[in-house]
């Protein structure tokens, strides 16, 4: 487990993450507003995934992030 880590995002990164399936229904889900059930669990594993990203206490990543 670590600390911060930087993600430089460029021209051709964005474009190749807007072109994935995935990331556009990630986004659209995200960005909708929506309140289905499904859409809650996916906004709280965004919510809890990059919460760990950030946390330096190493207990708590593994608490959170659910890894080994």
């Amino acid at each position: 487990m670590r600390g911060y880590q930087k993600l430089t995002l460029n021209e051709k990164l964005v474009k190749e993450m807007l072109s994935c399936e995935w990331f556009q229904a990630l986004t659209r889900i995200i960005q909708n507003g929506r309140e289905s059930d499904a859409e809650k669990a996916v906004h709280r594993g965004v919510y809890w995934f990059f919460d760990a990203q950030t946390d330096m206490m190493p207990e708590m990543q593994l608490v959170k992030s659910g890894a080994a």
